[in-house]
């Protein structure tokens, strides 16, 4: 695929697959990457002439962890369109749970923020986002004091406040680890240690689907 690429950006024409009619082009190409490529290059796993035709105007964009000023208006950006897209009134974060945004270290980027802000806000039971209706891998043992808060006086056991609280901190966790790996599921049971088939009976279990860890588009 990348000799492919390569001589369409070279040579601005390729064909079709089953055609033997050569079709010219006149593209501009964007390319991203959370990927190292120039050690890439260097393991041999990207070809150095493709890189190199690539890499005309670089712009390097810090990740999410090394820009939390960014974050405010991030979140008020994906709870307006959250809030457009399901036609009700936009809700606001807490300054808790901004906190707690601030503090996390973001493995995901935007894409991760968006999908725990719009996870987040679907859950909320109010206007607001409180740092109890957060992910609790994103906000560690907080997440965790403030689920279990949130149960007491509910009227639930404690076998199944239990499982309701495990439960939340299995999800965050999981989704993150799945967003890390762009929804590679092998790749996300192997960083956190579980089987393929144990990782994808959780999934099943807590009825993840997979537009939760994957992009827009």
């Amino acid at each position: 695929m990348q000799v492919k690429l390569l001589r369409v950006l070279q040579e601005r024409e390729f064909e079709r697959v089953g055609d033997t009619a050569t079709v010219k082009v006149d593209v501009r190409v964007i390319a991203a990457t959370h990927r190292d490529l120039e050690a890439d290059v260097r393991s041999g796993a990207f070809r150095s002439d493709l890189y190199y035709r690539l890499k005309v105007v670089e712009i390097s964009l810090p990740p999410l962890r090394e820009r939390v000023t960014d974050l405010p208006s991030l979140v008020e950006h994906f709870l307006l369109r959250l809030a457009e897209r399901l036609g009700r009134d936009r809700q606001r974060l807490s300054a808790e749970a901004l906190a707690a945004l601030a503090r996390y270290s973001w493995p995901g980027n935007v894409r991760e923020l968006r999908n725990v802000i719009e996870q987040s806000a679907v859950l909320a039971s109010g206007p607001t986002v409180e740092l109890s209706d957060l992910p609790a891998v994103v906000t560690g043992g907080a997440a965790i004091a403030a689920v279990s808060g949130k149960v007491l006086g509910t009227g639930l056991s404690f076998a199944e406040a239990k499982k309701r609280v495990v439960e939340d901190f299995e999800r965050g966790f999981l989704l993150a680890a799945l967003r890390e790996h762009a929804g590679n599921v092998s790749r996300a049971a192997a960083a956190i240690g579980m089987v393929r088939q144990s990782l994808q009976q959780k999934i099943r279990e807590l009825g993840l689907r997979e537009e939760e860890w994957h992009d827009e588009g």
